[in-house]
């Protein structure tokens, strides 16, 4: 287990040198709207193609995680995944939402965007017909799980992850496009597997959307879980060393009274998911500890990411996430 998790390590290192715009959701177009490309990969994995260095790094990184993960090769994949719409027909230039669904055996977890300690997240490469753009993946809302002996942040059963997909307005009525995309995953849990798989979806062209009846329910479920900017509460953030520490104060009327438990989910790598969070109560604030990555990449200015409510932020507001970019306060 050591030894994977010194690949994960050096897997993340690879990754922080891209972009940090959510480099998870790539796109490129292809040269035809309506039928399927011969063209092969052009990429072994879905990551931004900075340097052809970097692309070999996590090439060998993966390939390295597969020989320490004890006879992966041989084991038969824990997950499948797959392409799926919410709608059955689209519209020319009506946006509607595409997934990458990830159903996983017992045992077994993917990652959110963000892994935490070790882990690697989902990404996707998208060759789109002539036209179409993708817009970016909408995280599921993470729950923590076990790599070896680290707690981690991922998805444990299934995870639908959404894209939102734009077609170009010429669009015929009665065409039918093929949506491709190369996605890049890993899949731990026994063993590790990591995954590759070019995955696409055939979907006709109609004068009125088809909605997928079948799946409305859990992309509601997951569309609810958005993260949302609130002005109702004030955050601030402290670091000493490798403790962090985020004030939660109601800063309005809309303020739930008793959000209960709460945790916070960080998008660059600043806190650690393996380290306890622990959160008091101090007057009308919520006091939240945390403790720093141990193998953060960089030191940052901001400390971003989501705070995840038991009860939610806000009266009569549905949303248990509440996304936070927090100016950090560095004190000796």
């Amino acid at each position: 287990m050591r030894l994977i998790f010194r690949v994960f390590r050096a897997l993340r290192s690879s990754f922080s040198h891209l972009s940090a715009t959510n480099p998870a959701n790539l796109v490129e177009e292809t040269d035809n709207p309506a039928h399927e490309s011969s063209r092969p990969p052009r990429y072994p994995i879905s990551v931004n193609p900075l340097s052809p260095n970097l692309t070999k790094r996590l090439a060998i990184a993966l390939a390295f995680c597969c020989l320490a993960a004890v006879s992966v090769h041989a084991a038969p994949s824990p997950i499948k995944i797959d392409l799926v719409s919410e709608a059955r027909a689209i519209v020319p230039g009506e946006t509607f939402t595409a997934a990458i669904r990830q159903r996983m055996k017992p045992g077994y977890h993917t990652y959110w965007r963000n892994p935490g300690t070790v882990g690697l997240a989902t990404s996707m490469k998208w060759r789109l017909p002539m036209g179409f753009s993708a817009g970016e993946i909408q995280w599921q809302l993470p729950e923590l799980t076990t790599m070896a002996a680290y707690t981690v942040w991922g998805y444990e059963k299934e995870a639908l992850l959404l894209v939102d997909i734009t077609p170009p307005k010429s669009l015929t009525t009665g065409d039918k496009v093929v949506l491709r995309g190369e996605a890049a995953w890993m899949c731990c849990g026994k063993q590790c597997h990591p995954g590759f798989q070019e995955l696409s979806l055939a979907l006709p062209v109609a004068d009125k959307a088809k909605p997928n009846k079948r799946l409305k329910r859990a992309f509601d479920r997951v569309r609810a879980q958005q993260p949302i900017h609130s002005d109702a509460w004030k955050i601030e953030c402290t670091t000493t060393g490798e403790d962090y520490t985020l004030r939660i104060t109601p800063a309005s009327k809309k303020a739930t009274t008793n959000p209960g438990a709460i945790r916070f989910f960080d998008y660059d790598r600043q806190i650690s998911s393996d380290k306890p969070q622990i959160l008091k109560r101090d007057g009308a604030s919520f006091v939240l500890k945390l403790k720093a990555e141990e193998h953060t990449p960089d030191e940052l200015e901001t400390l971003e990411g989501i705070l995840v409510a038991e009860n939610g932020w806000e009266s009569g507001r549905g949303s248990h996430a509440l996304k936070t970019m927090t100016a950090i306060k560095r004190t000796e």
